[in-house]
């Protein structure tokens, strides 16, 4: 399911405009050390998998949550805050 149908079904949206995501906020982007069969070495990779999404949880009045996980288990936290005009979506440090 994608961020915006999420932020449609779960959060309170009356006239503001749906923010365009990128697969910065819709895949993982958990750092990790794997194996470089090029370099013969371990290097830091993106996971860089499909988020699966799991709750919504309301912070203040304006700002969200929404905790989505990974094929590989990572857990990851996109927060939105939703004001009279607009809706900002970011990404919280993991």
């Amino acid at each position: 399911m994608s961020i915006n149908k999420i932020i449609k079904q779960h959060l309170p949206v009356t006239k503001q405009a749906l923010p365009q995501v990128n697969t910065v906020l819709t895949h993982c982007q958990n750092g990790h050390f794997g194996y470089c069969y090029g370099c013969k070495e371990r290097k830091m990779k993106l996971c860089n998998e499909k988020l699966l999404f799991k709750s919504v949880n309301q912070v203040s009045t304006i700002r969200w949550h929404l905790t989505f996980t990974c094929v590989k288990k990572h857990k990851i936290i996109r927060w939105v805050i939703i004001d009279d005009t607009s809706i900002v979506v970011g990404v919280v440090k993991n």
